[in-house]
Parts: structure tokens; C-alpha cells; sequence
């Protein structure tokens, strides 16, 4: 979409863009409401999503600013595009992969053990980043049900949300979730760059109305050196149903002196150890 791509790039982002344009405006009820708000006139935007016409820079940062992405990613292949913005679009993990049928392993991945209603749904999630000393990364989290089975879907853009203009590193992970003994687990993998199997540990709330959730992420650093990484997380409930475009701004790496980020979060998180304990240690708070 750009000056200085050969022709056959041309063309291969210009279909891109046309086919991400349309399917993003799906989210809507009408074009002309996608028009209308983003400002754009409706003749001229339907050129964009028939591939006759290209937008300038100043409307393109319009439309990525309307749908909260950024130019490479409205840019990129559309199955690529869809797993990116739509935490819902995640491949699931299959049945296979996820629940043993039989043998001991289907004594833990089975139906039986999923997660309660009252927890599946909408989430951000903070811990300290593995890679990115003094960050805080806000996560967004997906548990839901899924073919009869507990699923959890979790998006990491790496950035400054703030700072819209910066590059972003984007990781998914798809898995399963388990309700085991009072406690709940969430196994997961990364499905982009296919290099992390990951486990979260949760303390349920025996309150009425769910808030928040502690407990502990077990990982590997997204360095070189790719050092297995635990810290202590906080799970913020949001709801059954979010904007996703407004949840997903939010994401991202936050100083951890941010004003952005509650006190009772960063309280949450610390990695601290208590005198005496000889390992670490999750503590609803």
C-alpha cells in the first residue's frame, strides 16, 4: 500500500487490505455506520473494500485508528489478520490435542473438571514481564466453553500502548482450562511462533461477585536464553461480553510506576519472597 513495494507486493498487500477491510467490518452493523464514524466518505470507502482503489495515509491512519490496529497488521494475510485483532478466532485446540479419551489422562482433561461458569469469560491479565525488566504486562484472557470442554485463550501484544506508532510483537495461546480441587489451571501454548507451552495456577473467589483471580504463570523468557520464568499474576474479571477493540488498546508492556496501573495490582504482583519460605509462593491477597 506504500511507495517503494514492487508490483508483486503491491498487489499482494492491496488484496490483503481488501479482504481484512471487509471482514473487520463485519463487527459493525452497516457500512455507512463504519463510514460515518470513521469519517470517510461512503463512494470513496467502497472503492477500498472492492480493491479498485487505495487509501491515502491520512485515511488509512483513520481507519487503523478507528479499529485500533496498526498499518502492518490490516496488512498482513487474512488468516494471520484474523487470529491478530479477534481473540475469538483462535484456532481451537482439538479434542485430541486436549483431552485424553482414555487411559489416566482422561481423569484430568474431562468435562467433569470444567471451569464454573462463573469464571469463564472476559479478562486482562498482569504479571511481570519475563523479558522486558520493570514492565508490567496486561494480557487479555478468554475462558469459555468450547465443545463441551473449558477453553483459554490468551493475547500478548508486546508495546507501549501509549506509543501507537511503536512495533508490536504479538503472542496468542490457545489451551485448556481445569477446575481441580478449589483451584484453577489453564494450560496453554503459543500458536504463532509454536516455542512455549505455558501454566497458570489460580486461586478461585468464594465471593458472590467475581473481581479478580491470584496466582502463578510458569513460562519461559522471550530471550535468547529462554530461561524457564514463574511469577506471581492477577486476573481482572471484565465480563461475559467486552468491546474487543476497546480491551485489546489496552494491552500491552506499562512502566511498572504507571498511573495506568492500579496500586492493588502492582501490590498483586510482586515477586517477592517472605521470610523463611524456601520456594515461591501465590497468595490471594
Amino acid at each position: 500500500m506504500r511507495k517503494g513495494l514492487s508490483d508483486a507486493g503491491h498487489t499482494t498487500l492491496t488484496d490483503n487490505f481488501q479482504k481484512n477491510l471487509r471482514w473487520i467490518c463485519g463487527y459493525y452493523k452497516s457500512i455507512s455506520e463504519v463510514c460515518r464514524k470513521i469519517g470517510i466518505n461512503r463512494q470513496q470507502f467502497n472503492k477500498y473494500l472492492n480493491g479498485t482503489s487505495e487509501p491515502s495515509e491520512y485515511n488509512m491512519r483513520l481507519i487503523c485508528n478507528f479499529f485500533g490496529v496498526e498499518e502492518y497488521e490490516i496488512l498482513k494475510p487474512h488468516s494471520e489478520f484474523k487470529y491478530t485483532i479477534d481473540i475469538n478466532e483462535a484456532p481451537a485446540v482439538s479434542t485430541a490435542q486436549t483431552s485424553a479419551q482414555s487411559g489416566e489422562d482422561a481423569t484430568i482433561f474431562s468435562q467433569k473438571n470444567n471451569v464454573p461458569d462463573m469464571y469463564q469469560g472476559y479478562y486482562y491479565k498482569y504479571y511481570q514481564s519475563f523479558s522486558d525488566p520493570g514492565k508490567i504486562l496486561k494480557a487479555f484472557v478468554h475462558i469459555y466453553t468450547g465443545d463441551g470442554a473449558s477453553r483459554y485463550k490468551r493475547i500478548e501484544r508486546l508495546r507501549n500502548p501509549a506509543n501507537r506508532t511503536d512495533s508490536c510483537f504479538v503472542f496468542k495461546y490457545v489451551g485448556i482450562a481445569q477446575f481441580l480441587r478449589d483451584r484453577i489451571f489453564l494450560i496453554d501454548s503459543e500458536i504463532l511462533l509454536g516455542a512455549e507451552i505455558s501454566q497458570t495456577i489460580l486461586y478461585p473467589t468464594f465471593k458472590s461477585r467475581l473481581d479478580v483471580l491470584h496466582g502463578l504463570l510458569l513460562g519461559v523468557a522471550g530471550r535468547a536464553s529462554r530461561e524457564p520464568v514463574c511469577a506471581r499474576v492477577l486476573m481482572e474479571y471484565l465480563g461475559k461480553e467486552v468491546n474487543l477493540k476497546t480491551a485489546m488498546r489496552q494491552t500491552g508492556l506499562y512502566d511498572f510506576n504507571s498511573p495506568d496501573i492500579a496500586d492493588k495490582v502492582k501490590d498483586a504482583i510482586l515477586n517477592d519472597v517472605r521470610p523463611g519460605e524456601t520456594c515461591f509462593r501465590a497468595y490471594p491477597r
